[in-house]
C-alpha cells in the first residue's frame, strides 16, 4: 500500500475540535499502509474506533544515541483514543515525521493529527 502523508489540523484552547470524524484532515483505516504526520512536539493523534484499533508507532534513535522503543497503542471498538505528544528527537524519521502503521484496521475508524497552538492571549 502507498505511504498517507496526513496534514495536521490545529486548535486552539478556544477552538477545540468539536468533531473529529467530520474534520476535512481525517484518513481511514486500511492495514499494513504507513501512515506519516509532521511532528513539531504539539501535535497528538485522536483516533475514533468503531470496531476497534491497534496502532504501532516507529521509534528512532537520537542523536545522544537514545532509542525510543516502537509501541503499539489500542482503542477499543466504540472510544476514541489520544496519544502523544511526540518527542520529535526519538519519534520523528529524517524528515520530521512520526510514522504508525495499523493492524486490523476498519475502513469506519478515523485518524486525525491535532496541533495545540497557544493564540498568546491570555493563555487562551
Amino acid at each position: 500500500m502507498a505511504d498517507v502523508n496526513m496534514v495536521v489540523s490545529t486548535l486552539t484552547r478556544a477552538t477545540g475540535i468539536v468533531d473529529v470524524e467530520n474534520d476535512t484532515n481525517i484518513v481511514n483505516g486500511a492495514s499494513g499502509t504507513p501512515y506519516y504526520f509532521p511532528n513539531d512536539g504539539m501535535t497528538l493523534l485522536a483516533i475514533v474506533a468503531a470496531v476497534g484499533a491497534t496502532v504501532t508507532f516507529t521509534g528512532y534513535v537520537d542523536e545522544y544515541n537514545r532509542a525510543a522503543t516502537s509501541f503499539t497503542f489500542i482503542v477499543g471498538a466504540g472510544n476514541t483514543g489520544l496519544v502523544g505528544p511526540f518527542d520529535p528527537h526519538l519519534w520523528n524519521d529524517s524528515n520530521g515525521r512520526v510514522k504508525f502503521t495499523i493492524s486490523a484496521a476498519n475502513a469506519t475508524d478515523y485518524y486525525l493529527a491535532v496541533k495545540l497552538q497557544n493564540t498568546g492571549t491570555n493563555g487562551v
